[in-house]
């Protein structure tokens, strides 16, 4: 059984790995906007039918389309819901990369949080840090081997439990439990 998620796919069973929740992180913006778009698509198309002028024995044109205005909110409603299941996802990701560049350096740790969480390019945080673009490439290639070298239950600590059960995107929020939120200061020291 595949579950599946707005970016990937993850075989049910597998791990998850690091470059997944930086991945993951990444491209949350992208795909809250893309939600956003659709809601401000379907709000269009709704203004349009209902301010639509009267015809020409004084009723509203907007009077035969019940059906596509029901649709139309019905599909703006579970769009909104989607969008807030994805921020909350996009926090427990945000989350868990943090905990995860606990492991790492300070300056490896700093370029992985500018490009993956806050989105920036190498040749920003280049800028921002004083180093070379190159130098930049190498922390980030550095680092991200260092993560892919981490154990899976290292990982999994990271995760609220309902994130793991499959609810990748948040879409069923009543599993969403603060009390599964990882106990940041009870984990693993980092490796050796």
């Amino acid at each position: 059984t595949r579950l599946k998620t707005h970016t990937w796919t993850l075989l049910e069973g597998e791990k998850m790995k690091a470059i997944e929740i930086l991945n993951r992180c990444r491209a949350a913006d992208a795909e809250i906007s893309r939600i956003r778009q659709r809601i401000e698509q379907r709000n269009s198309a709704l203004y349009r039918i209902t301010a639509s002028p009267m015809d020409a024995n004084g009723g509203s044109r907007a009077s035969g389309n019940h059906d596509k205005i029901g649709t139309l909110e019905a599909d703006i409603d579970t769009l909104q819901r989607q969008m807030l299941a994805r921020k909350r996802a996009k926090q427990v990701e945000i989350a868990a990369a943090c905990a995860l560049l606990d492991y790492l350096d300070a300056a490896s740790s700093d370029v992985l949080y500018r490009f993956y969480v806050l989105g920036e390019t190498a040749a920003a945080i280049a800028a921002a840090c004083g180093y070379q673009a190159g130098t930049v490439r190498a922390k980030k290639a550095e680092a991200l081997k260092l993560l892919a070298e981490m154990d899976s239950a290292q990982i999994d600590a990271t995760l609220p439990g309902w994130y793991l059960r499959g609810d990748k995107d948040g879409s069923n929020g009543s599993n969403f439990n603060s009390a599964d939120l990882p106990k940041w200061q009870e984990r693993d020291a980092p490796p050796v």
